[in-house]
């Protein structure tokens, strides 16, 4: 969708830049602010609520944002269930184990 001469590749993309959808920056903060104190699981739960309640406006400018937090633990749970300490991941592969867990959480709901 092409919209002041800026092609979009969706509709949901022309709106957000007119702001008719709504700016997911307070989500990001969110997430950030709760992973001072809030477990790395419990953060995911999190994601996967807005994700179910389609409350984020691009979900992937938010995951992007925020898939450290996100991914924290994902690293020492791989080398702890594979008893390989020295195991080491490219940030791609940590990215898909946590977006597994993410989706395993979005089918639960």
């Amino acid at each position: 969708m092409k919209l002041d001469r800026v092609q979009h590749d969706s509709y949901r993309d022309a709106c957000f830049s007119l702001g008719l959808v709504e700016d997911d920056k307070e989500y990001i903060e969110g997430i950030i602010e709760t992973s001072q104190w809030s477990s790395t699981n419990s953060l995911r739960n999190l994601f996967a609520t807005l994700l179910s309640s389609d409350t984020l406006g691009l979900p992937e400018f938010v995951w992007d944002s925020c898939w450290p937090y996100l991914s924290d633990d994902i690293l020492y749970n791989r080398r702890r269930d594979l008893q390989h300490p020295e195991l080491v991941l490219r940030d791609d592969e940590v990215k898909n184990l946590a977006l597994a867990e993410v989706e395993k959480i979005l089918r639960r709901h």
